[in-house]
């Protein structure tokens, strides 16, 4: 990896986040705001306000979720799943009635089901995100963890083989 490109560690803290690893997802996420100081990226500012909210600084959470929202791929960023899971759901949802066929809405939900170890729920949403669009790397990223955390080794396999 190019230690001086901001949207490689970007990513990087992206990966962090989604196997939990808050620390490392902090410091990757910094180290690419270091580089980049106003990526255009929503993931960054999105994954760094979850993180933010992890932490319990809801007012930094804030700051970082509004960032995402001024930057496009819209993200539910009223509550997550750490602060108030069900206000959270019921906040994707909604965004997901106004346009069903954004995948980032349903990558939004399938990641408060992650977090919630709702494991067979984010599996229906990452399949949803799939019909729509299955060139994004996210969602097959995403359908490897959760095929691990539900020991379907197999599916995960086999994910890969139909990815490449």
């Amino acid at each position: 990896m190019d230690a001086n490109d901001g949207a490689n560690w970007g990513w990087q803290g992206y990966c962090y986040l989604m196997t939990k690893e808050h620390q490392k997802a902090f410091t990757a996420y910094q180290q690419a705001l270091s580089l980049v100081p106003e990526p255009t990226d929503p993931q960054t500012w999105y994954g760094l306000g979850m993180l933010y909210e992890h932490y319990g600084s809801l007012d930094e959470a804030e700051k970082y979720l509004n960032n995402s929202l001024r930057f496009g791929r819209s993200r539910c960023s009223t509550s997550s799943a750490a602060s108030a899971p069900t206000e959270a759901h019921e906040a994707y949802q909604r965004a997901v009635y106004t346009n069903e066929r954004d995948p980032t809405y349903w990558c939004s939900i399938g990641v408060l089901y992650y977090y919630n170890n709702q494991y067979h729920d984010a599996l229906g949403t990452s399949s949803r995100e799939l019909q729509l669009n299955p060139a994004l790397s996210e969602i097959w990223y995403n359908l490897g963890i959760l095929y691990e955390c539900c020991a379907q080794t197999r599916d995960a396999m086999d994910g890969e083989r139909s990815r490449s």
